[in-house]
């Protein structure tokens, strides 16, 4: 049951300026709201309207259209479309329909989106805000829908964490500033739905309209300041008809990329305004196919386990009581879910931490066979886990907790090149990388991380334990570089811990490089210049303990670290 504080009506039958009842076109839709919620207590309503709230909402006739608008929409609501429960995923995207302000096109930018969502796994709220009005209105309206969907997601079975906002034409405007205004509400807290965030996961305008200003063609100054202001603009994918105004979609993306905000936007030769999701033999009848690829990555399609457990992760940190393993927990675990729990760490951790590259893991056949892989395991790294070793490096066993010691070496990714497409040729991996660095990892320990005994799938899902790496302050091109004449020891307090060629990978160094790097693009990453990835420990992997350790890398250099209690 939704919290009672919040009160919501169930309404069967739409009704025309006259009064008279009748049974709106959704209705022969595949997608039924199983209710209407009203957004605001009675007698609280902040904003302007110049709705009539002693009028009913009304069918607009005058304009000749192929789909049903609303207008006089004096109580706003929002209409819940739950995905069916045998597929459901727990994201929910907030939708706004357009209309100018003056009207809400509710039937092909709202229901017929969830006609297309809700089989996929997607719960879709349509949010009728107040027509006619200023998107202000609109907004604070749209503000309330959102805290409102986080505060009873147990209720909705939705994963708060992953709510996205749709917007078409107008409604488009109406998400954008929803995304741009999340650090304060616009009216004074009612009750505990004002509590939550207001930030969307991610965005998605359709043929977004009113966000250039008419007289400079430049993108309103509100919104301009507000991408300047913020660091945690929500991903943002946008679509757009040449044709249309879609002047107001290419200011935007100018803007976004100016300030660094992950966005993916679709400009389309051919088309007009108002497509809906609705088919078309036109190429930008393709952007659902494109928006289903892009929201799959920002996680909407992952089992509602999987967002869960990447926070129980998370977590685990700072947390004395950890989670248990994954393997434990959900026995049927694919190496496929550990990765989208993986994915789900980084995607919330990149928010305050900087990537360094990326690790590879189970670098030997024997290793992957005992874990039952087909190729090395991966993790990401970060920039605030780097040490330069260019002198003696101290580290605190009670600060680290559990942890092991890695012999590796780093492969930096060439100046001016980015890397999202898999590569084939040894020729190529030697091209893809500038610098081969000596490398020690410091990674955790998977019980660190987790109760019980672990698989693959826990170490995989835990990043592989990414902590710390000593990175040595000079290299080697790999055009000069032979694995097989470089020697590795590693040393702890004058004893011989390890010594190893660097040609030990069996399947050979650049053909495991290769499995690394495709690994890595086959998870959806890019490597950027300057990246670091590590290959993998070469040699045994040791636990930490207290003392003065040497890695001996040869005409490469040395690596010097000490452990302290």
């Amino acid at each position: 049951m939704l919290r009672p504080r919040i009160g919501f009506a169930v309404f069967l039958l739409v009704f025309e300026a006259t009064g008279t009842p009748f049974s709106a076109s959704f209705v022969t839709h595949a997608a039924e709201p199983s209710q209407y919620i009203d957004l605001w207590p009675k007698g609280i309503m902040p904003g302007e309207s110049r709705a009539d709230p002693s009028q009913p909402e009304q069918l607009v006739t005058s304009r000749r259209r192929t789909f049903d608008q609303y207008t006089n929409i004096a109580i706003p609501r929002l209409a819940v479309f739950l995905a069916p429960e045998h597929v459901r995923t727990g994201a929910a995207v907030l939708v706004c329909p357009g209309g100018g302000m003056q009207r809400l096109a509710y039937e092909h930018e709202g229901v017929e989106i969830a006609d297309w969502l809700n089989p996929l796994g997607i719960s879709v709220f349509v949010l009728k805000y107040r027509v006619p009005g200023p998107s202000s209105t609109a907004l604070l309206d749209a503000q309330r829908a959102i805290g409102i969907m986080r505060l009873n997601a147990s209720d909705f079975q939705i994963d708060p964490s992953r709510v996205g906002v749709m917007g078409f034409s107008a409604g488009g405007e109406v998400a954008l500033l929803l995304s741009t205004h999340y650090k304060s509400r616009g009216y004074d807290a009612i009750d505990e739905a004002d509590q939550l965030s207001t930030r969307p996961d991610c965005s998605c305008l359709i043929y977004p309209g009113g966000i250039v200003s008419f007289r400079t063609g430049q993108l309103r100054p509100d919104i301009a300041e507000k991408l300047g202001e913020l660091d945690d603009i929500p991903p943002t994918f946008i679509v757009h008809a040449f044709p249309d105004a879609s002047q107001n979609s290419l200011a935007l993306g100018v803007e976004l990329k100016k300030h660094g905000v992950p966005m993916e936007m679709h400009i389309y030769q051919d088309g007009g305004h108002g497509f809906g999701a609705r088919d078309t033999a036109l190429p930008l009848g393709q952007w659902k196919e494109s928006y289903q690829a892009w929201i799959r990555l920002q996680g909407f399609f992952d089992p509602p386990f999987v967002s869960s457990y990447s926070k129980l992760l998370a977590a685990a940190s700072t947390n004395p009581t950890k989670p248990q393993a994954l393997s434990k927990l959900y026995p049927d675990v694919t190496l496929d879910h550990a990765y989208a729990i993986q994915r789900a760490l980084v995607a919330t951790q990149k928010r305050n931490r900087a990537v360094l590259g990326y690790k590879a893991g189970y670098v030997t056949k024997a290793a992957q066979q005992a874990a039952g892989l087909t190729g090395p395991a991966t993790g990401v790294l970060y920039q605030d886990g780097k040490l330069e070793a260019d002198e003696p490096v101290l580290l605190s066993l009670n600060n680290l907790g559990p942890s092991a010691i890695e012999t590796e070496l780093g492969f930096i990714v060439s100046e001016g090149l980015d890397i999202s497409t898999r590569i084939s040729t040894e020729k190529q991996v030697r091209k893809a990388f500038e610098t081969i660095v000596p490398v020690i990892e410091v990674p955790a320990r998977i019980e660190q991380l987790m109760q019980g005994e672990t698989k693959i799938q826990d170490v995989v899902a835990a990043n592989i334990g990414s902590r710390r790496v000593l990175v040595a302050p000079h290299g080697i091109s790999p055009d000069d570089f032979d694995p097989a004449s470089l020697s590795i020891q590693l040393n702890r307090s004058g004893t011989k811990l390890h010594a190893v060629a660097g040609d030990t990978i069996s399947s050979g160094l650049w053909q495991h490089l290769i499995k690394v790097v495709n690994q890595l693009v086959d998870q959806g990453y890019t490597l950027r210049a300057g990246d670091l990835i590590i290959a993998g420990a070469l040699g045994q992997v040791h636990p930490a303990e207290v003392g003065n350790y040497v890695a001996d890398y040869g005409d490469l250099g040395k690596i010097e670290f000490q452990f302290e209690p």
